[in-house]
């Protein structure tokens, strides 16, 4: 009888440990905004985009001599013309500058957020858990920095 009970504990042990669960996705919600120079006051950044890059693309390349060109496309090296490579998850800003992208796998990624017109944009490197919702806020003081703009 012990016999049998410690082969069904084994055999149940091990059908729990073989389940492949799946983490559940994260969520990132934008907040983005620009500053009207005319009315001297942050506006919501409308239309404005969040791009989210593989991790080793924030690792392994100088952002300072980069350009987002199409969503097609990606990020370009400009200093070489060289396509470094596509994002892989994007957002739109709504009329309140707010976005929200649903559905990431948890990991890290660089966080590339385009103002909307105004011809600049910031990097951020962020890691989003499990299950989580990351919160992020990014106003942007000038109008046109082909630079970008430090978070």
């Amino acid at each position: 009888m012990k016999k049998l009970i410690t082969i069904i504990t084994v055999f149940v042990l091990l059908l729990s440990c073989s389940k492949d669960e799946k983490e559940d996705p994260a969520i990132l919600e934008v907040t983005l905004s620009y500053y009207d120079i005319v009315l001297k006051d942050y506006k919501p950044d409308i239309y404005a985009d969040a791009y989210l890059f593989p991790e080793s693309i924030g690792k392994n390349v100088d952002l300072s001599k980069c350009m987002m060109v199409t969503a097609k496309l990606g990020l370009l090296d400009d200093s070489n013309e060289k396509l470094i490579g596509a994002y892989s998850y994007k957002g739109e800003a709504d009329a309140t500058g707010k976005l929200i992208i649903k559905d990431i796998a948890p990991g890290k990624y660089l966080l590339l957020v385009s103002s909307n017109g105004r011809m600049t944009y910031s990097t951020k490197m962020i890691t989003l858990p499990a299950g989580q919702t990351v919160y992020e806020t990014k106003k942007f003081s000038k109008e046109y920095l082909d630079s970008g703009e430090p978070w």
